[in-house]
């Protein structure tokens, strides 16, 4: 008797035509990738500014800022002009944070995409703050190690941001910018990346001999490895609208046609004190602007969208919204995000290279002539410090002073003979100042 399987296979049906499995759904690629816009800043790192840890830059060419995504996909910098923290209970309430004097902080993770959870607590930030965060990355990355301290040129800054130069108000809002994000701590967890990170934005700024220095997070490096955009900081510089500024840094990350929600760009923007009118009219005004970039001289930039990016009503889920029909008209340079285990192997083989010490140090310029050496003074000779002298009783000849001249009748010990001794000094000190009470 043959035993058979016990899960025996079907058998085919040679007349029943098998159907074919349906062909996977290929994703698009990236196309018509145009590269950032070329700037020129100078960062210098200071001789022995640096007091903690430094990190190395990811191994790419210095003239590419790879910018992480998890700032351009969230309202961590805002689409509306910086408005200074009120302490109205509603405002407050909708937007999920408490407000202590200038500083926020979020209770609930600012609004990003799924792939994000973001807490944020410092001022409020906008798109002007962003810039000047890109040439904070930009500067440090060209520079030497993250975590050194840089010198930065005020005037290159402003060049490259299409602000006018030996301008003081221009140089003003740039440091309102910096002081604002020193303010800034972040709590990012990528679930892409599984990877949390802890950093504040920038841990020191001073001024030192007329120039002005600042040191940032040297884990902020770590963030540029992977899940990263090229973002055209010139090409977003020239234009008008925070809303504009905001749809360019987060649609950089995207590249094929998508179709998003207004209430979900209305909160990922963090325009939610905007009525939803106001915001669709800014919305509208801001696409047409991402169609067609052109400067204040007439330099014309690469466009962002397509002009079949428009705003349409749909049925969504039985309900009518209104969604932002996305088609990228060009795209920017990408780094995708890495696993874990891979991500893990790449920074641990980046850490063995990194030598702890900061790289090419530069003193700072003088803001005066060098002393002649005919003129200097010499140092004098360290002191050398006198021994100290050893103590009169000090070994086996010290005697305690309750042990000192005992009467050979006396039999209680050291210990009992201390007791006594304590206890008659505190009733002489008690009958002392008696009198005085």
């Amino acid at each position: 008797m043959s035993t058979g399987s016990v899960f025996p296979h079907p058998k085919a049906d040679a007349g029943t035509p098998t159907k074919a499995a349906a062909p996977k759904k290929r994703r698009a690629t990236r196309g018509n990738i145009v590269p950032a816009t070329p700037f020129v800043v100078s960062g210098q790192v200071v001789h022995g500014g640096a007091t903690g840890p430094v990190q190395q830059w990811p191994a790419t060419p210095s003239d590419i800022l790879y910018y992480p995504n998890a700032f351009s996909r969230s309202s961590v910098f805002g689409g509306t002009r910086t408005v200074r923290a009120k302490p109205q209970q509603d405002d407050s309430d909708e937007r999920g944070m408490k407000v202590v004097g200038k500083i926020v902080e979020f209770k609930t993770p600012v609004p990003s995409t799924s792939q994000y959870e973001i807490y944020y607590r410092g001022e409020i930030l906008n798109q002007q703050d962003a810039e000047v965060w890109i040439m904070v990355l930009a500067t440090a990355r060209r520079a030497g190690l993250a975590g050194e301290q840089v010198r930065f040129s005020l005037n290159e800054w402003c060049r490259a941001l299409g602000r006018p130069d030996n301008d003081t108000f221009a140089h003003q809002a740039i440091l309102a910018s910096l002081e604002r994000l020193k303010t800034g701590t972040l709590k990012i967890y990528n679930r892409s990346t599984r990877r949390k990170d802890w950093i504040s934005m920038i841990v020191d700024m001073s001024q030192l001999d007329g120039w002005y220095t600042f040191t940032i997070d040297h884990r902020i490096a770590a963030m540029c490895f992977d899940d990263c955009t090229q973002i055209d900081v010139v090409r977003k510089s020239v234009l008008k609208s925070q809303i504009s500024k905001w749809l360019h840094d987060f649609f950089s990350t995207t590249s094929n046609t998508f179709t998003w929600k207004l209430s979900m760009l209305r909160e990922l923007s963090g325009c939610t004190h905007m009525e939803p009118g106001k915001f669709r009219a800014a919305l509208r005004e801001a696409v047409e602007e991402l169609k067609n970039i052109k400067g204040k001289d007439g330099t014309e930039f690469a466009p962002v969208f397509a002009p079949e990016t428009q705003i349409e009503s749909q049925i969504r889920d039985g309900k009518a919204c209104e969604v932002l029909v996305v088609v990228k008209a060009t795209n920017s340079l990408v780094l995708a995000p890495r696993k874990g285990s891979e991500m893990l192997d790449m920074l641990t083989a980046t850490a063995m290279q990194t030598t702890g010490e900061p790289s090419s140090p530069v003193a700072p310029k003088a803001s005066v002539e060098p002393v002649s050496t005919a003129t200097v003074t010499p140092l004098p000779t360290p002191r050398r410090q006198a021994p100290r002298k050893a103590s009169k009783q000090a070994g086996d000849d010290f005697v305690p002073i309750w042990d000192r001249d005992v009467d050979p009748t006396d039999t209680r010990s050291s210990e009992e003979r201390k007791l006594a001794w304590i206890r008659n000094r505190d009733r002489e000190e008690a009958s002392y100042y008696a009198p005085a009470r």
